[in-house]
């Protein structure tokens, strides 16, 4: 504030000078007041807004929350469903390779089988072809000595054809 000097009047100071420094100082305070309310104003109004965005923030960091916890719920969901297929495909391929082992060694039992009796009658042909040789052999032999008795009865009889 600005510090006045004020002329002396008849009882003290002149009046007329206290009036105008009153009145001065009252419109200084006043607009100074004013300006203060502006500002007060423009505060309160900037804070309203600043409240605004940060209950906008709060409520859009609650949905993020929120969104934030249902991915970690479906995570930890589709965590747990991978880990049911994983463990279902095992027990699958389990029961395949199982069922191919089994098989598998069954076909291994009827190829063996197979082997055994293809065996079988190589042998059983080998005795049968044993014993058709045996008995063309015998065929020929019998045929042979018939033919050897027919030769002989003939050159029996030539030989008798030739005496006479």
């Amino acid at each position: 504030m600005d510090t006045k000097n004020f002329r002396s009047g008849v009882l003290g100071f002149n009046k007329n000078d206290v009036y105008d420094y009153i009145e001065n100082l009252y419109k200084s305070f006043d607009e100074q007041l004013k300006q203060k309310d502006q500002e007060i104003f423009h505060y309160t109004k900037e804070n309203t807004v600043l409240r605004e965005q940060i209950s906008h923030l709060e409520d859009k960091f609650a949905g993020l929350e929120d969104y934030k916890s249902s991915i970690a719920d479906v995570l930890l969901k589709a965590k747990e469903q991978a880990g049911d297929i994983i463990e279902e495909a095992k027990i699958n391929a389990q029961e395949i390779k199982r069922q191919t082992d089994e098989y598998m060694n069954t076909e291994k039992e009827r190829l063996n089988d197979f082997k055994q009796e293809i065996i079988s009658l190589k042998q059983k042909s080998i005795e049968i072809i044993t014993k058709y040789q045996q008995q063309l052999q015998n065929l020929v032999e019998d045929n042979l000595i018939d033919d050897i008795d027919d030769v002989d009865d003939t050159d029996e009889k030539s030989q008798e054809n030739i005496e006479k």
